[in-house]
């Protein structure tokens, strides 16, 4: 009962402050998913950068590529976009 007074008194209630642990609990859970995801979308742009950097010249040229362009995409760290 002492609980429940002190919340109404600083304008809270039980229900609002249960709804935003429960919404904490959720984003503290998506954590390791969202580690993971970002973990393999660097390992795949370091894969594709790899693969792109030994294309032959006219295989660039059929995707409207220059061996400049592609030298310069290649040379990107796996973490920028």
């Amino acid at each position: 009962m002492f609980k429940n007074s002190a919340a109404m008194c600083n304008g809270t209630s039980g229900y609002a402050s249960g709804i935003a642990t429960v919404e904490f609990a959720k984003s503290i859970a998506g954590l390791p998913k969202a580690f993971f995801g970002t973990v393999a979308l660097w390992q795949k742009r370091a894969q594709d950068r790899q693969h792109l950097r030994a294309l032959d010249s006219h295989l660039l040229t059929d995707m409207g590529l220059t061996r400049a362009s592609a030298q310069l995409e290649s040379s990107k760290p796996f973490w920028r976009s």
